[in-house]
């Protein structure tokens, strides 16, 4: 029995040896708390990085220190892919984690306490003494205040190195026994780049569209699409109907790998075009990445836009003719529109007449919704005029008008928006050159004519005798690279009646990307050679080596002494240069241009290599051009490593445990303007290595700009933010941008806004969270036609869901309204120092640290209540939910202090829709200005997608009482808020009224009716 024993028993020893780690790097150090607070409970989690568990039985670990500290004595198995966290005090770190499930060690024979500055090694051996895992770091690698733990960004990448490493975002301070808050996703696509293969593409060709899908998680991506979009309203948002086409993955998408998807589109309307690719996959973890957007010019060719939409009547008044749109004939021959047609943005396609009409060569003819209304209101204006079979209701906001001809091809289109002009006092919207692009804004203007507009005329706007104009830059490469020469190439065009002898061109290299072109970034002037006549043109051309590569921004502007309009002297064009990847570069990661009290000017720089850098000789300048040495004496910046150049040892008095080691102190380091300049880095041979040309809307102002993505493109104001670091930056260390979310539209609405308070009160604007999330303001700025302010400058200023917060411009709010002094757990206040609210009208907005608008409110003085005095009283938002940019959903706060900051509206109504096809809630309401129940909401539920709806109220004699909607454009679905005042701003008086609702398809029919009774009561 022994003999037999024995052999089982060596078996047995032979299985658990292997169950030991035998190779460095089986199980990793994975998080460290090094410097906790209190200084009692120090730990570090290891990390089983294989598919098999190991046993820990007298594994052991050390410090810097010579002592070993055994784990534990017992059998336990670190499981396959699992954690094991040592701890310096199991009570303690149970008290401060009770959440916490998962192997917890206490080492039996005491602690090895970790260094909090310094050096710090940590070592972990098996049972046999064979190391495991060793990580020599110090606090520059996170983890060195705030009770954060210092966490592994990738079990896989070796330990030693520090980028592999960062401080914990997590809302805890650290993740034990969980994934790591820094940690790479293991499923992330993201929409790399867009490209075309051209930027000024003919009209009638077709579009080549490139995508550039990239695999940024752990793990292939096996299935995924991409969809692109052409984005006709250019509001960035891709929807159902702007869809072009969604292109299919044919195979896996391995980790680190990219791969191209394309797409073509018929180029069918002159001007600027935005399109949108959007990377679909079900497993993604990170969709913040997944959508880019790209723009081209379509330039004219081959007789597309021989008629061109000339003029628009989309917001006339009452009685005032009706809408119209005008078309010119830029032919010199006349065009028969028997069965031309034409549509706006829904997809109902009106014909323009049935009949042989011909508009003659260089002549007009102006397309009605009623002939004789406009022809009635125009009675000097002769001409032709056609009532169209059907009609579209033009939007007063801005619409999208198309004009077809007899066979379906597209003529001419434009997509307008009511800040092009013509929107209010019944005056036109009125093109300016009929030579000019139609989707060009700056083409288009309000008519400056008595009568409003010019039907079958020249329009007011036309050319003028002496007029030259910048009509356009190409680039003679489609794709340049970095260091290619490219020919940028301003075609004048004499747009004036006369001839034009004598004039200049001069090309800017525009740095910083704020379109006006400035001395300082004048290259050359180039003169004219000769006499340009009336409408013909000429390409003039200056060649640049490119120096940098990313986006790169040019301007032109023509000088002609006889101009009579230099509005359209200057044209801006942007071209991406290849070779943009900062890769095997030393970069800008950091810029302190607009230094807080006490700070001094600086920048970082790290080196995205895998070389050893030696900065001796290196130069800096600002846009000035003028190049500072950096250091005379060898300085050696090790891969993947920061350095600071400051101007002065102040940084060290901000940032006390900052690595001197890693400051270059230089008293020469150039001034840095808080308007806006050029930071760019020099190699020794005079190449440029880095160039960033900021601007103050891309962040820093009163903290460090920091780069978000060191992989991103320099000279790319997206790829830029201010710093979230309490310090308010972060030199040698991990940008603390890196780590900020990306919010969406209305995930923080406004909800109140004090515009006009009473003498010795402040101005005040109330945000409210309805989302799920807890949202952190840090870095936010609340904007308003006198300027913009932080929101918070503390470094963490969360919102929960249903939290208010006050942005107050004074401490005056506690003096206002006195529970504020003490909110409670859903009230925020912070005092923004000043906010410059205009009482008549103003525009509020609020955007995220990455500058993402996040609410914007139009707001008016014909807002408030009338029956309430309007001064000393807060706009308040009826119902969160509704259109914050419509004045029926809001009105005056009822409270007699005038404000309800950080509670609930005093006229908040609830929006109770039910199945039934008109609902009325609160029913009965009380139209008294008490502030309760004074508004109700009627929702209503239409059979058809797309109807236009009228919907009126009567008394129980049948008397009209009021028109609530006529003839208004309404989906399936809607809601009025509704005041219980009369046609003449009356209230109405208590007893039972009829709502009588019609909705009619898009020939005027009536397809369905609906009745519903509402109350008006008051209170006993």
């Amino acid at each position: 029995m022994k003999f037999k024993f024995l052999p089982v028993l060596g078996l047995l020893l032979i299985l658990c040896n292997l169950a030991q780690a035998q190779n460095p790097g089986d199980v990793a150090i994975n998080e460290i708390m090094y410097a906790p607070t209190p200084a009692a409970n120090e730990w570090f989690e290891l990390y089983n990085n294989t598919t098999s568990p190991f046993n820990m039985a007298n594994w052991k670990w050390k410090d810097a220190t010579a002592t070993l500290r055994t784990f534990t004595t017992q059998n336990i198995d670190l499981p396959a892919n699992g954690y094991a966290v040592v701890c310096q005090d199991s009570a303690v770190f149970r008290a401060v984690f009770p959440g916490f499930t998962g192997i917890l060690l206490q080492p039996a024979n005491g602690w090895s306490a970790l260094n909090n500055t310094g050096n710090e090694n940590l070592i972990i051996f098996n049972a046999s003494n064979v190391v495991v895992d060793s990580i020599l770091f110090t606090n520059t690698w996170g983890g060195g205040s705030g009770n954060r733990s210092m966490e592994r960004v990738n079990p896989a990448i070796p330990t030693n190195q520090q980028t592999n490493w960062g401080s914990s975002v997590a809302t805890i301070g650290a993740t034990p026994n969980q994934r790591n808050s820094i940690a790479r996703l293991n499923n992330d696509l993201a929409l790399n780049i867009l490209l075309f293969n051209s930027n000024n593409p003919l009209i009638g060709t077709n579009l080549q569209i490139t995508a550039n899908v990239k695999n940024r998680g752990l793990l292939p991506a096996n299935t995924y699409s991409v969809s692109f979009y052409d984005d006709y309203n250019d509001d960035g948002n891709p929807t159902p109907n702007e869809l072009i086409n969604t292109v299919n993955s044919s195979s896996p998408l391995n980790a680190g790998d990219s791969i191209n998807y394309n797409t073509s589109k018929v180029m069918d309307s002159l001007g600027i075009r935005q399109f949108i690719a959007v990377v679909n996959y079900t497993s993604d973890e990170d969709t913040s990445n997944n959508k880019r957007t790209g723009t081209v010019t379509v330039i004219a060719g081959g007789g597309f836009d021989s008629l061109v939409i000339n003029e628009i009547m989309y917001a006339p008044t009452s009685n005032a003719g009706k809408e119209w749109f005008e078309i010119y004939n830029k032919t010199s021959n006349p065009v028969n529109l028997f069965n031309w047609k034409w549509k706006d943005a829904t997809s109902s396609v009106n014909t323009i007449t049935t009949q042989t009409i011909n508009i003659p060569a260089g002549g007009f003819v102006v397309v009605c919704e009623d002939s004789a209304a406009v022809k009635s209101f125009y009675p000097n204006n002769p001409g032709i005029y056609l009532q169209s079979t059907g009609w579209s209701a033009l939007n007063n906001t801005g619409d999208n008008l198309v004009l077809f001809n007899s066979t379906g091809i597209v003529i001419d289109s434009i997509t307008f928006t009511s800040s092009w002009g013509g929107s209010t006092n019944n005056k036109s919207l009125e093109r300016i050159s009929v030579q000019g692009p139609s989707n060009l804004q700056t083409n288009w203007g309000t008519c400056v004519s008595t009568i409003g507009a010019t039907p079958n005329k020249i329009n007011s706007l036309a050319p003028k005798p002496n007029d030259l104009a910048l009509n356009k830059i190409t680039f003679s490469r489609t794709i340049p690279a970095l260091g290619d020469t490219l020919g940028i190439i301003a075609q004048v065009k004499n747009r004036g009646l006369n001839s034009a002898p004598s004039y200049s061109v001069a090309f800017y290299d525009d740095y910083n990307k704020d379109s006006i072109a400035a001395p300082n970034e004048l290259k050359t002037t180039i003169n004219s050679t000769g006499v340009l006549n009336a409408g013909d043109s000429i390409n003039v051309t200056y060649s640049q080596i490119l120096d940098s590569a990313g986006l790169r921004q040019y301007i032109a502007v023509v000088n002609y002494g006889a101009d009579e309009d230099t509005s359209n002297n200057k044209y801006v064009a942007s071209i991406e240069v290849a070779g943009g990847s900062t890769a095997g570069r030393v970069i800008i990661n950091e810029i302190m241009y607009d230094e807080p009290t006490g700070e001094c000017e600086w920048i970082e720089i790290y080196n995205n290599s895998d070389s050893i850098v030696n900065l001796k000789n290196w130069k800096v300048s600002d846009n000035s051009l003028t190049q500072i040495v950096i250091t005379a004496n060898d300085y050696f910046l090790n891969p993947l490593s920061f350095a600071v150049i400051s101007q002065s040892g102040a940084i060290f008095t901000i940032h006390p445990a900052i690595d001197s080691s890693k400051v270059i102190i230089n008293s020469s380091f150039p001034s840095l303007n808080n308007t806006g300049d050029a930071v760019i880095v020099y190699k020794i041979n005079g190449a440029v290595s880095d160039r960033v040309d900021y601007l103050p809307d891309w962040g820093g102002v009163n903290s460090s700009l920091e780069r978000i993505d060191i992989n991103g493109v320099s000279n790319d104001s997206s790829n830029w933010a201010s710093s979230i670091a309490c310090e308010k930056s972060t030199p040698t260390l991990i940008n603390s941008i890196s780590a900020a979310v990306h919010y969406q539209r209305n995930d923080l609405i406004v909800n109140e806004i004090m515009a006009a308070p009473l003498t010795g009160h402040p101005e005040y604007i109330e945000l409210y969270n309805p989302t799920s999330q807890n949202i952190n303001i840090v870095g936010w700025l609340l904007s308003e036609t006198g300027g913009s302010t932080s929101m918070a400058d503390t470094c963490s200023a969360i919102i929960k869901p249903g939290m208010y917060a006050v942005i107050a411009a004074d401490t005056n709010i506690y003096n206002a309204f006195p529970y504020l002094r003490t909110p409670d757990s859903t009230q925020k206040v912070f005092i923004a120092g000043s906010l410059g609210l205009n009482n008549d009208a103003d525009l509020v907005k609020i955007a995220d640290v990455f500058r993402t608008m996040i609410d914007s409110v139009q707001y008016s003085d014909n807002w408030y209540n009338p029956n309430l005095p309007g001064s000393g009283r807060s706009l308040e938002k009826i119902n969160p939910a509704l259109n914050g940019n419509d004045g029926k959903s809001w009105s005056s706060c009822t409270y007699p202090n005038g404000g309800s900051p950080g509670l609930k509206n005093s006229i908040f109504t609830n929006q109770n829709i039910t199945t039934g096809e008109i609902t009325v809630s609160p029913n009965p309401f009380s139209p008294d200005g008490d502030g309760y129940e004074d508004f109700t909401i009627i929702s209503y539920k239409l059979k058809n997608a797309v109807s236009q709806v009228r919907m009126k109220i009567f008394d129980v004699k049948g008397r009209l009482i009021k028109t609530i909607l006529n003839n208004q454009t309404s989906g399936p679905e809607g809601q009025i808020v509704y005041n219980g005042l009369d046609d003449e701003n009356r209230k109405l008086r208590l007893g039972i009224y009829i709502i009588f609702l019609e909705s009619l398809n898009d020939q005027n029919g009536v397809v369905e009716t609906i009745k519903s009774t509402m109350v008006i009561g008051a209170k006993l």
